[in-house]
């Protein structure tokens, strides 16, 4: 009987640890930016014990349309991936650290604020009092018989004395309550700005839908789980092309960024050329038919062909612009940078080497430009994009 009740003692301890969900944070840590998507890396801190377990966060901000690929340390093997409807659970667990910074900056002001206000409120309860009671003394009246000169005096005496002091008191309480309106004003500001700061971050809200990812841990583990989504973003370059008052000319280069809806909050940034979301095979080889007679056209459009037909034959012009240089351009940039929204980042400053003429065209222009013949001694590639022109610091427009 023993022998049994220790084995199944034994059998009880070997045992993973039951299933156990993990709110976590997945703040993004690293963001590879192409010209019209984003792949964003999201890192996790896992201390889990054995046993099988469901890694749960906040969908905001994920691309759920598209698997995540998910790189587990050691130990630790992927299960299902699900998408988890909104329950109003709490949020706070599934806080970033910069969010949780944030949010307990707005939790400190709330409580500064409403104990300004609760403050203020036994303030102005004093105040009324104070009134009350002046208007008490004030009303009183000396009685219309049986009082003698000294007695209407002494009541006189003792209605200024009281009106006196309690006006004193008065006058001493409206000048201590302005302080504290300022400063209740000052504290109402400062949890405005917390609160803008908080939103920027774009905290999960109780509303939100959760990511769960099983995992399947055969012994303790704490590590760093990374995995990978799409976003809706992209980066074109821009420059600005200065010339000096003494002739000189230099470029700089700068890269306009388009997060769009997202938040990125101190990660490191790449920017990169290859376009994923573009042709990757060739395009299939078909026989083209043989036709003896023109393509129908509906009679509808009948009274469109000849703007139809400039349309198809402008669509060979217009493909052949899409150029692809075969050689991927990628930028480390060397700082961890916040964006939300948009926003233009520097690169560096290039002088360039060249020569400034004038060029006219009488026959179509009103006027001559003066056009900049320029080298790139630099060994960075210029690649396309919009470019702000100055001259002797006065702006011109854009190229």
């Amino acid at each position: 009987m023993f022998r049994s009740c220790l084995t199944a003692a034994l059998t009880v301890l070997a045992t993973p640890v039951l299933a156990a969900d993990f709110h976590v944070a997945a703040p993004v840590t690293a963001v590879t930016l192409y010209p019209d998507t984003a792949r964003v890396t999201h890192g996790i801190s896992v201390d889990l014990p054995a046993g099988r377990h469901r890694l749960l966060m906040t969908s905001k901000g994920l691309d759920t349309s598209q698997m995540p690929r998910i790189e587990a340390p050691s130990g630790l093997t992927i299960g299902a991936i699900s998408l988890l409807p909104a329950i109003g659970q709490d949020p706070a667990p599934l806080f970033t650290p910069a969010q949780a910074e944030a949010r307990g900056r707005v939790d400190t002001l709330e409580n500064q604020v409403q104990a300004q206000r609760d403050a203020m409120t036994a303030a102005r309860a004093e105040l009324a009092a104070l009134k009350a009671r002046l208007g008490f003394v004030t009303s009183i009246r000396a009685p219309e018989t049986g009082s003698d000169a000294a007695g209407l005096i002494a009541l006189a005496d003792l209605v200024q004395t009281q009106s006196a002091q309690i006006a004193a008191q008065i006058a001493a309480a409206e000048q201590a309550m302005r302080p504290m309106e300022e400063q209740l004003e000052e504290l109402t500001q400062q949890l405005a700005t917390a609160q803008e700061a908080l939103d920027q971050l774009a905290p999960p809200a109780p509303g939100d839908d959760l990511l769960a990812i099983e995992v399947i841990a055969a012994a303790p583990v704490q590590s760093e789980l990374m995995f990978e989504t799409t976003a809706w973003a992209g980066w074109t370059p821009f420059y600005a092309l200065h010339e000096g008052n003494d002739g000189n000319l230099t470029l700089d280069r700068k890269v306009m960024i388009r997060a769009n809806d997202n938040v990125w909050h101190d990660v490191a940034l790449t920017l990169s050329t290859v376009a994923p979301d573009g042709q990757v095979a060739p395009a299939g080889l078909y026989p083209d038919l043989a036709r003896i007679h023109d393509p129908f056209v509906p009679l509808m459009e009948a009274d469109s062909r000849a703007p139809m037909a400039m349309m198809v034959g402008a669509a060979p012009r217009t493909n052949a612009k899409a150029n692809f240089d075969g050689v991927a351009v990628t930028y480390d940039y060397p700082e961890r940078v916040s964006v939300m929204g948009q926003a233009i980042l520097s690169l560096d400053q290039i002088a360039l080497s060249g020569t400034t003429e004038i060029h006219a065209v009488p026959e179509r222009d009103d006027t001559a430009f003066m056009v900049a013949k320029v080298t790139n001694d630099s060994a960075e590639p210029l690649l396309p994009g919009t470019m702000q022109i100055y001259r002797h610091g006065q702006y011109l427009g854009d190229a």
